[in-house]
């Protein structure tokens, strides 16, 4: 099986940057034990250090500045796209047999049917936070040529290209590849059926992780509070540490709103006494007399207060 699906196509310099953070990171940092987002990615431009954020940051600004010059490059200024971001999975039982490191090739030679992928800058991020192994690539709409490349009906030449890549390779077959005897000849929308189940079984195991990844604190607590409820003996050594845990963080959270609300009423105080000065020095002083503290600063260019 080979599921190949165009997520969506930027414009600017500031939506690359924003695909390129989020295939990046979705944990708190780079490439730790608790964060399996970030696998070794690899592209067409060089070598890409993960271990280093550095390096991997000046990495990802070449990329940036190469997809520019590209663009650049090119005569026709009616083009607006700038690069493309998709997904590409396949079976579980492809996983196994072939790889992680084969299937991403197979990957782009998918995208090369379409795309000329050999000049065109790109980037392919393993993942497996979803619970099953795919692939996100971003890649350039441009070539090194300034060539610009976009394709009529995509999704249907991408699911061709899908279908060729399973034959080539002995993939597990999906549409038209799937024999008469489970599919019927004369059902024209079977194989449209078969890739959207699959495709919607696939969106809602990526939702279901997704959403639990990224829970908010308190949601996180009250499902470990629950899962050991349901798990161990009423009042169990490890209930208590969640319950004292979620006892906490509720603390904290009213100690927080306790200074939110000291810190709006003195908001309002502020405003109140500027609508009713007379000046600027009988605002100073009134804000004196509240024992608010006053710092003035001074602009260094145009030495203004």
């Amino acid at each position: 099986m080979a599921i190949a699906k165009l997520l969506h196509e930027g414009e600017t310099i500031r939506q690359l940057k924003s695909v390129i953070k989020y295939n990046t990171v979705a944990k708190e940092h780079l490439n730790s034990a608790d964060n399996p987002r970030l696998l070794q990615p690899f592209s067409n431009l060089g070598v890409i250090d993960i271990a280093n954020a550095e390096n991997y940051q000046d990495f990802m600004n070449c990329f940036i500045d190469e997809i520019a010059l590209n663009q650049s490059l090119s005569k026709n200024k009616r083009q607006t796209k700038l690069y493309a971001h998709e997904v590409i999975s396949f079976d579980d039982k492809d996983n196994i047999r072939l790889g992680e490191a084969k299937l991403a090739k197979i990957s782009i030679e998918l995208l090369s049917t379409l795309y000329d992928m050999q000049n065109t800058p790109y980037l392919v991020w393993p993942q497996k936070d979803s619970g099953r192994l795919h692939f996100h690539i971003v890649r350039s709409m441009y070539n090194s040529s300034g060539i610009y490349q976009r394709v009529k009906n995509s999704k249907r030449r991408m699911r061709q290209s899908c279908e060729d890549i399973e034959r080539k390779y002995n993939l597990t077959h999906t549409g038209n590849n799937v024999s008469n005897e489970i599919r019927p000849a004369n059902d024209p929308m079977a194989k449209v059926m078969k890739n959207g189940q699959l495709e919607a079984e696939y969106r809602h195991k990526k939702n279901l992780s997704k959403i639990k990844h990224q829970d908010a604190l308190l949601t996180t607590l009250k499902r470990k509070s629950y899962d050991l409820v349901m798990e161990n003996n009423y009042q169990s050594k490890e209930e208590i540490v969640e319950h004292i845990a979620y006892e906490q963080f509720q603390q904290k959270m009213a100690e927080k709103k306790q200074v939110n609300q000291r810190l709006e009423a003195t908001k309002q105080t502020i405003l109140n006494l500027y609508k009713s000065a007379a000046d600027e020095a009988d605002f100073i002083e009134q804000l004196a007399q509240q024992e608010i503290t006053v710092e003035i600063l001074k602009y260094t260019k145009s030495s203004k207060n």
